[in-house]
């Protein structure tokens, strides 16, 4: 009986025991969600360089689209080049020194360009309890008073304490200059385009006609486990489009007045290693424009077929992408420009481990669109325009 109690002892000890550590963990995860809630991890930021500015840009809704265009003082709208800016990878993090030096230089980039269009390229506020540096960086932007909008990278919902992806494109939509659409898409077989923030937006030249349409693509984060085995690929390979985004896209060209778009998708497609490997052997299809490829493209393990969707409605001028910091190259492959979005954030690996200038390569693309719907490519290189010296002080 002594033993058959002491054992009973011990099992009612082992219970008090585990009940103490979770209570213990529970409250230790309380008091963490607590002191994140009274004080949230914000950026240090001076405001003074947020300096609004008149774009002269106006939004139309035509058949429940949006469309931009360029306005003159009586509200007609001009042909004069169209500017999008895009910042790539900003990854406003915990890294607190690395994360205001970015924040800085896109304000000061913003204040530069005095853009038309702000498009984020993805993996923007990312790590834990991001919601109110997602609230600092909707806005800065309203303050600058310029329209804008965002794709997902694969780092977005990534943490449970942060903003789910869904939730990102919802808490930015509410915004008066942001003009992500967050409705559900749908092919013409009503299945349910997969991902989020998937849309397009037209911009109009005088005579109200479509000069160019962007297409925003969600190009996910990892794939999953049953479409690894599906496809027989690594678990840990980059997602990629999927059929229905695919055949919203041709669907969505066909109804289209304009003759040109450009995509822009957070991870390469398949195509951008051959593109400029092409280039580099002197291909007569493939032209590398500028730049350099310093790390291998990380795309997905699976060619999701989006290229040569692009080659058969023949529509896509530019595919433009993000995820590698290290990149900065366009490539005219088979008549479509295969394009990197200029890095943008210091948070994550260091761009002069890669690069052979030893310089930061950090700043941003400019899109310029004329009035046919012609592309002219360009980017600010932030060490030719600005003070990085505290950024080059966090690497030493």
């Amino acid at each position: 009986m002594d033993c058959v109690q002491k054992f009973k002892n011990m099992r009612k000890a082992k219970k008090i025991a585990l009940i103490s550590v979770a209570s213990l963990l529970i409250l230790i995860l309380l008091g963490l969600l607590l002191f994140f809630i009274l004080f949230p991890v914000t950026i240090k930021a001076d405001y003074s360089l947020i300096v609004p500015f008149e774009n002269n840009v106006a939004v139309f809704e035509i058949n429940g689209t949006s469309a931009v265009a360029k306005i003159d003082e009586a509200g007609n709208i001009t042909d004069e080049d169209f500017k999008i800016v895009a910042f790539a990878d900003t990854h406003f993090d915990h890294h607190k020194q690395k994360v205001e030096v970015s924040f800085e230089m896109l304000m000061r980039n913003i204040s530069f360009t005095k853009p038309d269009l702000v498009v984020f390229m993805g993996d923007i506020v990312t790590s834990t309890f991001n919601r109110w540096r997602a609230k600092q960086l909707a806005e800065v932007m309203e303050s600058f008073g310029v329209y804008w909008t965002l794709i997902l990278g694969n780092h977005e919902g990534e943490h449970f304490t942060g903003l789910s992806r869904k939730n990102m494109i919802q808490f930015f939509s509410v915004y008066p200059h942001c003009l992500i659409d967050e409705t559900v898409k749908y092919t013409s077989d009503g299945e349910v385009v997969w991902g989020y923030g998937n849309y397009y937006l037209n911009i109009l030249k005088s005579n109200g006609e479509v000069r160019q349409t962007l297409f925003f693509l969600d190009s996910g984060e990892r794939v999953s486990e049953d479409a690894a085995k599906e496809l027989d690929i690594s678990d840990h390979s980059y997602d990629f489009l999927k059929p229905s985004q695919i055949q919203w896209y041709k669907e969505s060209v066909d109804a289209l007045t304009s003759t040109k778009s450009m995509v822009f998708c957070h991870i390469p497609l398949c195509e951008f290693a051959d593109a400029y490997q092409d280039a580099l052997d002197g291909q007569e299809h493939a032209t590398l424009v500028y730049g350099l490829l310093r790390e291998e493209p990380k795309s997905s393990q699976y060619n999701s077929g989006m290229f040569d969707a692009i080659l058969e409605k023949d529509h896509t001028q530019a595919f433009i992408t993000a995820h590698d910091h290290c990149n900065d190259c366009i490539i005219l492959y088979h008549g479509i420009y295969l394009g990197y979005c200029r890095t943008s954030g210091y948070s994550k690996y260091d761009p002069k481990t890669a690069n052979e200038e030893g310089r930061f390569l950090q700043g941003c693309s400019i899109y310029m669109i004329d009035k046919d719907g012609n592309i002219a490519f360009n980017s600010i290189i932030n060490d030719e325009h600005h003070d990085q010296s505290s950024a080059i002080a966090l690497y030493k």
